[in-house]
């Protein structure tokens, strides 16, 4: 969680998100030294965030919510080369993956989300 090694990314990325979170951290810890400084918060940046706080969530709460599995699953198709093997070993093995991998983001959610919030957290289907 923000700068610790995530279980679910790649080591050779690990580097490279954690510095990230620590730039962001970094900023708002010195904010009064540089008052006119700027911190952009690329897209980029955001997503490895979002990413770590769903995770950081379900760990916690030991709770899986449908917006972030739909999340999870997102980033599994969109940067599969961030993510470790077994992450994505259940994804990648669909006949499913190439066609949804072109959806756009507001497509892919559209699809999936509702599907997904019909599954109650145990995989049992809400009617």
């Amino acid at each position: 969680m923000l700068g610790d090694p995530a279980p679910y990314i790649r080591p050779e990325f690990e580097k490279r998100v954690a510095d990230m979170f620590v730039e962001a951290a970094n900023f708002f810890k010195h904010g009064a030294k540089d008052p006119l400084a700027v911190h952009y918060f690329g897209p980029e940046l955001n997503r490895y965030m979002i990413l770590d706080a769903c995770q950081a969530f379900m760990l916690l709460a030991q709770e899986q919510r449908p917006l972030m599995n739909v999340f999870n699953l997102y980033i599994a198709f969109q940067q599969p080369e961030l993510l470790k093997e077994e992450f994505l070993a259940t994804v990648q093995d669909q006949p499913f993956f190439s066609a949804t991998k072109q959806l756009s983001k507001r497509a892919f959610f559209a699809e999936w989300l509702p599907d997904i919030s019909r599954y109650s957290v145990t995989g049992v289907k809400q009617v």
